[in-house]
């Protein structure tokens, strides 16, 4: 027997979305950094996780879940920095992209782009910058020294893919509020292959 319309999972997941986008329009701020505290967190335990079932199937373990543990800790910090960092920062980082390219400017998309990647470096400085006092660093000079060594590599990485998530986001119609839903969404995905390869390697 057929479910009634109003029960349907596909009703339910569309008000669930049409809920999400209102609050996201009404409280851009908040639930930008729930929704970046969510995925930032998640990506600890989805890597983690893809890491014990790879070390299950290849045998290298005899206890499907004695190769990797997931570290609440860690997923606790993460979910922080994307709470109280990178949600907030992604806001106003990407509502500057916007206005230094707003929609009736002349050539829109090469200003977007340019702009983004202009403020790209922000976000890095940012990360590096918590990612080290999260680690332990407490003094001036090992903050320094942590961004003097991750600066490059880290834009080196994000530069390539940040303004084009942007241009692309924006040549979709997708409004400046889900660009930073996008934007932490890759950065997970990032996210998620990174501890992968880096527990793979342990």
């Amino acid at each position: 027997m057929p479910l009634p319309t109003q029960f349907s999972p596909s009703r339910s997941a569309e008000s669930v979305l049409n809920l999400y986008t209102h609050y996201l329009h009404t409280h851009p701020l908040l639930v930008k950094a729930i929704t970046v505290a969510l995925i930032s967190g998640s990506s600890e335990i989805i890597s983690s996780s893809i890491v014990k079932v790879l070390s299950y199937r290849a045998k290298k373990t005899p206890s499907r879940w004695s190769k990797v543990t997931i570290s609440k800790d860690k997923v606790a910090k993460l979910a922080a920095y994307g709470f109280f960092v990178a949600g907030p920062l992604l806001h106003y980082i990407l509502a500057l992209v916007a206005r230094l390219a707003p929609a009736t400017s002349r050539f829109r998309k090469l200003r977007l782009y340019f702009a983004a990647l202009l403020l790209t470096p922000l976000l890095d400085v940012a990360h590096i910058v918590t990612m080290s006092l999260v680690a332990g660093a407490r003094q001036p000079q090992q903050v320094r020294a942590t961004l003097e060594r991750g600066v490059l590599p880290a834009v080196n990485v994000t530069a390539p893919w940040f303004p084009a998530i942007i241009v692309i986001a924006s040549s979709l119609g997708i409004s400046v509020d889900g660009w930073t839903v996008l934007c932490a969404s890759v950065a997970g995905s990032i996210g998620v292959i990174a501890g992968v390869v880096s527990k793979s390697r342990r």
